[in-house]
């Protein structure tokens, strides 16, 4: 049993009583300044490997010519996103390559794609997203995705932020990926030598990331067969939709929109639907 003594010694601050442990004298201003920039250094965080894909030359990016409505340099985590983002739009050839960049994020803008889509689900009391696409659809309204993400880039540098952070990000790519936009040039460093894609010829790997999950998220195929699966899901809804409303959305739309000239004599009940086409 212990020593009563020796207990209210230690409690009271008696003879016995544990001495304080000595402190260390205060940093000074200076001092304090010093570990803060240490901190802070470029150094000090550790750059992300991300990916461009294109089909332009160049080997250092230029904000002037950034994509215009947010105003930065669109970035992915994924090496097979970007090598199908270089193949597409005015690309005839169909070829491109994906660079391989290092790049300083230090305050992001973080925005989760599906969970947001789930929050404005619940609060409309509509049906929460299953995944991304349905997000974005739900998110976007009649505005169109562009025009959400645009808005997203510039609530950012608001902010204060140096990049928006996409998370849970589907571009029709049949999966889903991380996308950036970074604000600054100066964040961005090439990391390795570009990956030259000809039309029809194999994608090389880079260093970083598997390999064989690089080869399957490159394959377009299986990125095809997704997406006329989303076609067809598509399509199902909005029969359904039709059948409840007596309409269909692209109907709703089409009459906003003039219509084909071919259409115009037309009566609108005529008119062919984006459902028409597909059957």
């Amino acid at each position: 049993m212990p020593n009563p003594k020796k207990l209210l010694d230690l409690i009271y601050g008696g003879a016995k009583a544990v001495k304080p442990a000595a402190t260390k004298p205060a940093l000074s201003a200076a001092e304090r300044e010093l570990n803060l920039q240490k901190m802070l250094e470029p150094s000090a965080i550790k750059p992300l490997r991300l990916y461009h894909g294109t089909n332009k030359e160049f080997d250092t990016f230029d904000i002037d010519k950034a994509a215009r409505d947010v105003n930065g340099v669109w970035l992915t985590d994924n090496q097979g996103y970007a090598g199908w983002i270089s193949r597409k739009g005015d690309n005839k050839n169909k070829t491109g390559k994906v660079m391989s960049l290092d790049v300083e994020v230090k305050n992001p803008m973080v925005f989760d794609i599906v969970e947001e889509g789930r929050r404005l689900a619940d609060q409309i009391g509509v049906p929460e997203p299953a995944n991304a696409y349905e997000a974005q659809e739900l998110l976007s309204g009649g505005m169109g995705w562009d025009a959400v993400v645009s808005d997203l880039a510039h609530e950012a540098k608001l902010k204060g932020h140096d990049a928006l952070k996409l998370q849970r990000f589907d571009d029709n790519y049949g999966y889903e990926t991380t996308a950036y936009v970074v604000f600054d040039p100066t964040q961005i460093k090439k990391a390795a030598p570009d990956v030259e894609k000809a039309a029809g010829g194999a994608v090389s790997m880079q260093d970083g990331g598997d390999p064989a999950e690089q080869m399957f998220n490159f394959n377009p195929m299986a990125a095809q067969a997704m997406r006329q699966e989303r076609i067809r899901r598509e399509a199902e809804e909005a029969k359904r939709y039709k059948s409840v409303m007596g309409t269909t959305p692209q109907d709703l739309l089409r009459r906003v929109e003039p219509p084909p000239a071919e259409m115009s004599a037309l009566p609108l009940s005529q008119t062919p639907t984006t459902l028409d086409r597909l059957a």
